[in-house]
């Protein structure tokens, strides 16, 4: 799922992103590791479309993945919140998460977040030497 103009649009209306309407990977170009709180109170708080429920957690895990950059999630408190939202509203988050599960990659050349994506999708990547 892609979402459209409209909801993007609405998203950074709600949130007060500072998007110029430009951006070619809206969600990874606007991620803000000091907002995740806030976009999961968002996402909770809203009756959102799918699709808008699709964009906001488009940009909760690019921003969570900002996150795993600086400092570790202690306790995996940030990363069971954000499952407690993949698992209430799950089959509509399947074509992100398999983005950021990158299936055809191998460890070192993956996002930070993409080990406990693997580990949710429950999926082993077994390579061979």
């Amino acid at each position: 799922m892609i979402p459209n103009r409209e909801t993007i649009e609405s998203i950074n209306k709600i949130l007060q992103l500072p998007a110029n309407g430009n951006e070619q990977d809206w969600a990874l170009e606007l991620a803000d590791k000091s907002r995740i709180l806030e976009f999961i109170q968002i996402l909770d708080s809203n009756q959102l479309s799918e699709m808008g429920k699709y964009a906001i957690m488009e940009l909760i895990l690019a921003s969570y993945d900002d996150y795993l950059q600086d400092k570790e999630d202690g306790n995996n408190f940030m990363w069971e919140t954000i499952k407690g939202r993949l698992d209430k509203d799950c089959g509509i988050y399947d074509e992100m998460l398999n983005y950021w599960a990158l299936l055809n990659e191998n460890d070192e050349d993956i996002f930070r977040v993409t080990p406990l994506v693997r580990s949710y999708l429950k999926i082993d990547i077994q390579r061979a030497d």
